[in-house]
């Protein structure tokens, strides 16, 4: 607890206990009220009925039965009757003063215990910087590729086989129109919901092997299809990530010349890969027995693999541009 929130409490009890001292002086002004009334009307009742003891001592005897003090003499009770309303102000002063003396121990000991905390938080070290979050994860973006499946405008369809699913299409795929369905199914990477992931992936790797040796196909849609998979990069979720690197792989041997015509776009990319190219899991002299699977600790290795097969593909000045963009990465063709 800071010191500002220890003052801030400090100043809400305060309030608090002079709200509290009103309604008790309200209290004992409304008691004083009622039994200076019930005495004139005792008084005025007296000196009507006839035959009837004195006012005085009438007044007397409801003063010593109804406001008498215990613990008092009798004759303080008859001094006291003489002058009733000053005998309710002594009553009310004693009462008044031993809430008063409750009230100024309750706020003795929370102002105590307010000092205690101010002088444990001013003993706290000052909390340190806080974390950058270049690893946290970003809010998933809406797509349409939900839209599309239940419009049935996608040219395909899941087929349940014996060895697990599986797309069929509605014509040959040499016959689809690329520059509109592959952004399409390039959308979808960001989808982590059954069956919509399984669709948007194996769409993506169909389509890119269909097209092996045809980059005609391919290189017109690089303009719409890569700032795709860098927004699925940049979700920062782990399916996310993997499934785009897997189509960035792809895309890139997909045919010649798709890597040279990657180059140009290496700045939109290769940012988001330089945070994750040295997030690997330091095992010392262990195994790693999942190492066959994508761990998102071990994102490193994925991220080498795809800027290895970057260079390889994208001609002469490839190393050049990946190496401004991620400075740590060692060229695989001349490592020396």
């Amino acid at each position: 607890m800071s010191i500002a929130e220890l003052k801030l409490k400090q100043r809400l009890l305060r309030d608090q206990l002079s709200v509290v001292d009103q309604r008790a002086d309200r209290a004992a002004t409304l008691l004083h009220k009622r039994k200076v009334t019930k005495l004139l009307a005792a008084r005025s009742a007296a000196e009507k009925l006839p035959g009837q003891k004195p006012a005085r001592a009438v007044l007397r005897g409801a003063a010593e039965s109804s406001l008498a003090l215990p613990g008092k003499s009798s004759s303080d009770r008859l001094s006291g009757a003489a002058h009733p309303s000053g005998m309710v102000r002594k009553v009310g002063g004693a009462a008044s003063g031993e809430l008063l003396e409750m009230r100024q121990k309750h706020l003795a000991h929370h102002l105590q215990r307010a000092n205690e905390l101010q002088e444990k938080a001013a003993r706290r070290p000052p909390p340190g910087p806080r974390k950058a979050g270049a690893f946290k994860k970003t809010a998933i973006p809406e797509t349409l590729f939900t839209v599309r499946h239940a419009r049935d405008e996608l040219p395909c369809s899941i087929e349940h086989v014996s060895f697990g699913l599986q797309l069929t299409w509605v014509c040959p795929l040499n016959v689809l129109d690329y520059d509109h369905y592959l952004p399409m199914f390039v959308e979808g990477l960001c989808c982590t919901e059954h069956p919509f992931d399984f669709i948007a992936r194996q769409g993506c790797h169909e389509l890119l092997e269909e097209a092996q040796g045809s980059p005609e196909r391919v290189v017109p849609t690089l303009p719409k299809v890569v700032p795709l998979v860098r927004q699925a990069l940049c979700t920062k979720h782990p399916p996310i990530v993997f499934a785009g690197l897997q189509f960035l792989r792809e895309l890139a041997q997909s045919g010649a010349g798709v890597g040279e015509a990657l180059v140009p776009y290496y700045r939109l990319l290769l940012g988001i890969l330089n945070l994750f190219v040295t997030k690997r899991k330091n095992l010392g002299d262990d195994f790693d027995y999942g190492q066959g699977k994508d761990s998102f600790e071990n994102i490193g290795d994925s991220v080498l693999e795809t800027l290895e097969i970057l260079e390889r593909t994208g001609g002469p000045t490839a190393f050049v541009n990946i190496k401004y963009m991620v400075p740590t990465y060692q060229s695989c063709i001349n490592p020396f």
